[in-house]
């Protein structure tokens, strides 16, 4: 295995499928501008139980909704998306590889 699919591997290892879009910061941004679930879904054009869906992480937004969330919050759509998680995960991931080669 080359050492880019190694790492996407290795990635897709850290990131279970149910969490890959979930956007950790979401609540914690739109109770930041004081808006409920039922106003924010307003603002962008959906219902309150999809957006408490996405903030869950059982919800899988298309990068349009994602998008018009993150217009509605006036943010940067990755702003939305805990990074930190993300890194921790990754990071978490390659200290289980042996080789350090392919770290």
């Amino acid at each position: 295995m080359d050492t880019q699919n190694y790492a996407q591997a290795v990635v897709a290892r850290a990131i279970p499928a149910r969490h890959y879009l979930c956007m950790d910061n979401l609540a914690h941004i739109r109770k930041l501008r004081g808006l409920s679930q039922t106003q924010l879904a307003e603002l962008v054009g959906a219902n309150q139980a999809t957006i408490s869906k996405i903030e869950s992480g059982e919800g899988n937004p298309t990068l349009s909704m994602i998008r018009r969330i993150a217009k509605a919050l006036d943010v940067e759509p990755m702003q939305l998306f805990s990074l930190g998680q993300l890194q921790q995960r990754v990071l978490d991931a390659m200290d289980q590889i042996d080789d350090p080669a392919k770290r």
